[in-house]
């Protein structure tokens, strides 16, 4: 949000205390998305799981195929996708609320051909319907998130999107944890039940919700952005609504000086296609940096060699202590900027993923546990550095006219990662049993993201879009952004530039 009005952290909290509970509620539903990613990644581990739906090897024990496992993780992902492609015009079109309402409403539909599966058909057919409009929540909290707060307190809201995936791990792995004492089909059933706890709640909260200023704004409806501004902050002797809504109009001039345009295409256009990078690596180097160990963590703990119920406890303290790192990032992002955080996290966080491979090479139990620590330690960086941050870049960087569309072209490519992720996964876990050294693709991919950050990433903590619009407009270089004074000059070269 523009910041025509200076406020300290504190002050922007206390008055903007409406807007931030709005951005924290919509979240939430992130959260779903995480629960069941965890849950199924989780459930391969499994006994009861395996024995229902996977198929019986010649020492007596269930597996899931790894083609199967492939194409459940790649099935559900590509729903993610797809909900994307269709989420982002959506949201240009109708807003935030309405179509966050809609598809709550459509999961929770869905949700019951999960629960009532009886083959691995079924249990694809229903996370590919059921996941579709994650796609769309996915974008949509982030972006909701930085339009309903002032530029002070942006960073916490749009990483507290994070930590709701974080939380989404913790209760996704606590569950399973708690539920392999059953020992029975309902191991995993009991987990499915609490698919349909989130959905028609907060649908029901969000229709009490103000729709988002900037999409009002840009719809010409002025009017309503003001009284959708006045339901986010409290009332302060510094802030008329309606000179924000102002604000918001100059900041759509300038874009349509910089015909920055309103289409996936545009994104690729001008200096557009520098945000668009910037947003697409940012918002990617979080699937990259734990490429196949992070998103399975409990299986990649079982085929190291741990026994199940020890692979799986593990598993939830790894999120637990990520929830941990997120909350860290809240005070670390007070006293430090984006670009900071992100390359400080990928320096640790290189040796650390590199030892976890290199500890595999050690046969003995210390070995596996040395493994597990490391893990851990890299996870506490990753949920202080990597996790939260990328979220805070990716929905800052784009222009306002095209921040779903950046959003979703950034999350496309995040999610293919992933897919490539899930494909290759049981392959290094199970087929080809690389145990830990499954951890050296993501050692090479962290260090190429830290050269990427250290030349590209710039510093945006305290610009306002308008600012943000005229640095890039100006082309000024990743590594002057924090200490560029603009003025008033170069707001008139921008708005006689031609992209």
């Amino acid at each position: 949000m523009a910041k025509p009005v200076d406020l300290s952290v504190k002050e922007s909290f206390s008055v903007w205390r409406k807007g931030v509970f709005w951005s924290f509620l919509l979240s939430l539903a992130v959260m779903m998305e995480s629960y069941d990613m965890i849950l199924l990644n989780s459930l391969y581990a499994a006994p009861p799981f395996q024995k229902a739906y996977g198929v019986l090897q010649p020492n007596g024990k269930y597996i899931i195929p790894a083609p199967w496992q492939s194409g459940l993780n790649a099935g559900q992902n590509v729903a993610l996708i797809i909900g994307i492609l269709i989420g982002a015009p959506l949201v240009d079109r109708f807003g935030f609320k309405r179509c966050m309402m809609g598809g709550l409403v459509w999961v929770f539909a869905f949700k019951f051909l999960i629960f009532f599966s009886t083959g691995l058909p079924q249990l694809l057919a229903g996370y590919i319907v059921a996941c579709i409009p994650m796609g769309m929540f996915s974008i949509s909290a982030p972006a909701f998130a930085v339009e309903v707060v002032p530029s002070a307190i942006r960073s916490y809201v749009a990483s507290y999107v994070n930590l709701c995936w974080v939380i989404g791990h913790v209760i996704g792995a606590g569950v399973l944890k708690a539920s392999l004492d059953y020992n029975s089909e309902w191991t995993y059933k009991l987990p499915f039940v609490l698919m349909f706890a989130i959905p028609l709640p907060l649908a029901v909260a969000l229709f009490f919700a103000p729709e988002s200023p900037y999409y009002l704004a840009r719809k010409g409806r002025l009017e309503e952005a003001a009284t959708a501004m006045d339901r986010l902050h409290a009332p302060h002797p510094t802030i008329n609504s309606q000179h924000l809504v102002a604000h918001i109009q100059e900041t759509f001039r300038i874009e349509t000086q910089l015909k920055t345009g309103g289409t996936y295409a545009a994104c690729f256009r001008g200096t557009n296609r520098r945000r668009t990078e910037i947003a697409i690596i940012s918002w990617t180097m979080p699937a990259l940096v734990g490429y196949v160990v992070q998103f399975y963590a409990t299986f990649f703990f079982t085929r190291a060699g741990l026994p199940t119920d020890k692979a799986f406890a593990l598993g939830l303290g790894n999120y637990c202590i990520a929830f941990a790192g997120g909350i860290t990032s809240w005070f670390l992002q007070y006293r430090f900027g984006r670009r900071t955080l992100i390359c400080a996290g990928l320096f640790f966080m290189s040796p650390l993923m590199f030892l976890v491979g290199a500890l595999d090479f050690a046969t003995s139990n210390a070995g596996r546990w040395a493994q597990s620590i490391m893990l851990m330690i890299w996870f506490y960086f990753y949920g202080s550095c990597l996790g939260p941050i990328p979220y805070v870049i990716a929905a800052e960087v784009p222009a306002m006219k095209l921040r779903a569309k950046t959003l979703a072209l950034a999350r496309m490519l995040y999610y293919a990662v992933l897919i490539s992720a899930s494909v290759l996964s049981p392959y290094f876990l199970q087929t080809w049993n690389l145990k830990g050294k499954a951890a050296f693709p993501a050692f090479g991919f962290t260090l190429l993201s830290l050269i990427w950050s250290f030349v590209r990433l710039p510093e945006m903590k305290g610009r306002n879009f308008e600012e943000l619009d005229i640095l890039f407009g100006l082309k000024v270089p990743a590594r002057q952004f924090s200490s560029y004074v603009i003025t008033e000059e170069d707001k008139e070269v921008v708005a006689h530039s031609d992209q």
